[in-house]
């Protein structure tokens, strides 16, 4: 019997759940080419509908430290009804700084610009290796050579 895709990913969204991309990601900050990665990750934290890029660590060029743990976008609206049976969501709206996963928020840092909580490590052992970053925090974000506007494509 045929089973609809969008049943399957409903049934997940209560999952860290993870892609791997084979685009060839980049971002910049204040001017800047800070990450540059063939090996990113779409990650989708539970209870998120959109997901967000994660790239090794290795493929940040800029510093990484401990944010506070109040420190980050926290704004937006909390979960959200979602389809029928009342589950209950993050939109795209829903600041970075929330978290539905254990993980370390993380501040990016360069000479000239400083984004506080704008990476997470997460806790998960497959994808400790990897910082899972804020979308909006960064000024461009490019898949292979196309600009990407708003949030990843999946």
């Amino acid at each position: 019997m045929a089973t609809r895709v969008q049943d399957l990913l409903t049934a997940s969204l209560d999952s860290l759940r993870y892609e791997p991309t084979p685009r060839r990601i980049r971002a910049e900050l204040a001017g800047k080419t800070v990450l540059d990665s063939t090996a990113a990750m779409l990650v989708w934290e539970p209870g998120r509908v959109v997901p967000q890029y994660a790239v090794p660590v290795e493929d940040i060029a800029a510093d990484l430290s401990e944010a506070g743990p109040e420190e980050g976008d926290r704004g937006g609206p909390g979960p959200v009804p979602f389809g029928l049976g009342a589950r209950r969501v993050l939109t795209p709206g829903t600041g970075f700084g929330v978290h539905t996963t254990d993980g370390t928020p993380l501040t990016v840092r360069t000479g000239d610009a400083e984004r506080p909580a704008a990476a997470f490590r997460p806790a998960d052992p497959d994808l400790a290796h990897l910082a899972v970053l804020d979308f909006a925090a960064f000024d461009t974000w490019r898949e292979e050579d196309d600009q990407v506007v708003s949030h990843p494509r999946d």
